[in-house]
């Protein structure tokens, strides 16, 4: 026998179908935890901005009850926001900003601002009367504009109210603050204009 060749036997090196095996199974398992882990993460930000909507529907309902119950002068929805501020309904803006700034709920950069590409925040808010439940008399409503990181976030969460009975699905499109409702729509961005009756 070469001696040469049975030097090499001794001492080839490779992997063996079992450490192949291994290294594709610990890769396909982290691979799935950074997808799943991406859905969970887009999940809990949506669930804030729903709870921000309620947050923000309970402010609006106080506001009503501060000025005798009844929306009687519109609040635009370039002014909702600091309105609701001003009278300490909803957090403070971040320092260094407007009360009419936009409300950052989740996925907020370091200096607090809103309306970046991933963040998802409350844009404007507009409260107003608006014919009620069926058409039938007057009733307050809020107009709540939802920014997301993109238009199936902007789905999700408008897929997370649509069932709630105070959000506004009936009739023709209305009008709150200046801005339209999203009714029965699907949303085409990653804004969505989220109305309630309070």
């Amino acid at each position: 026998m070469n001696p040469f060749v049975a030097r090499r036997s001794r001492h080839a090196h490779g992997f063996s179908l079992i450490e192949l095996g291994i290294v594709i199974a610990v890769i396909a398992v982290l691979a799935s935890v950074v997808i799943f882990g991406r859905g969970f993460i887009v999940a809990g930000r949506v669930s804030k901005i729903v709870e921000a909507c309620g947050t923000i529907r309970k402010a609006s309902s106080t506001y009503a009850g501060l000025t005798g119950g009844t929306i009687v002068t519109a609040v635009p929805a370039t002014q909702g926001l600091q309105t609701l501020r001003q009278r300490q309904l909803l957090p403070p803006a971040p320092a260094g900003q407007a009360e009419a700034a936009p409300w950052c709920v989740a996925a907020c950069p370091s200096d607090g601002s809103a309306g970046t590409a991933d963040d998802f925040s409350i844009m404007q808010l507009g409260l107003e009367q608006v014919a009620g439940q069926n058409n039938v008399g007057r009733q307050n409503a809020v107009l709540i504009r939802v920014h997301t990181s993109g238009p199936a976030q902007a789905q999700d969460v408008y897929n997370s109210v649509l069932q709630d009975p105070s959000y506004i699905q009936i009739g023709a499109d209305r009008i709150i603050g200046g801005q339209t409702c999203a009714m029965k729509k699907e949303p085409t961005t990653e804004d969505v204009n989220l109305c309630f009756f309070l």
